[in-house]
């Protein structure tokens, strides 16, 4: 319920930005929403993930697909800075941090980037997969232990279903143009 209220406000908070605001002040306005509106740590860390995209991005008239793979990386830094997490202790960042390692290898090796973002989001949903074997380390499921075994952590099952709607827009978008 958390992540559709903190999506909902930042979608709706882009949504009403004014003509002309930039990306930067675009995803801090999201991510602002998103914090405030979702609660928890989740809220808090995807509305810093969302800010730092956009510090790390700026307001260019274009930007490359090295720009969104360093700003992806910046992200990911911040959102393990803020957590405290690593990938391994069953979060969000088991999904993040293959998706900014997956879309750095294929944008550094020439990819286009709505090809890379989906490699990406593919790396990423192996990751969440992958969380269903593991024992949390930190986190809200963290208390759970054993007895979230079997299950994927719901951050970072959240994290790949998001990278995978942005791949496929920017895919259907390339596709536009």
């Amino acid at each position: 319920m958390g992540m559709v209220r903190g999506l909902t406000a930042a979608v709706e908070a882009a949504d009403a930005a004014v003509q002309g605001t930039g990306v930067r002040e675009l995803l801090q306005l999201a991510g602002d929403a998103w914090s405030e509106t979702a609660g928890g740590t989740s809220g808090a860390l995807w509305g810093a993930a969302l800010a730092q995209l956009g510090e790390s991005l700026g307001s260019p008239d274009a930007f490359t697909p090295a720009d969104v793979a360093a700003s992806v990386a910046a992200a990911s830094a911040r959102v393990a800075e803020l957590g405290g997490a690593a990938p391994g202790d069953k979060t969000m960042l088991d999904a993040m941090v293959p998706f900014d390692h997956a879309l750095s290898a294929g944008v550094g090796a020439g990819t286009e980037l709505a090809v890379a973002l989906a490699d990406a989001a593919s790396a990423a949903r192996s990751g969440a997969d992958a969380t269903s074997a593991m024992t949390p380390r930190r986190g809200r499921a963290r208390p759970l232990a054993e007895r979230s075994l079997g299950y994927a952590d719901p951050g970072a099952t959240s994290f790949w279903i998001i990278a995978d709607d942005i791949a496929r827009a920017v895919a259907a978008s390339d596709e536009v143009e």
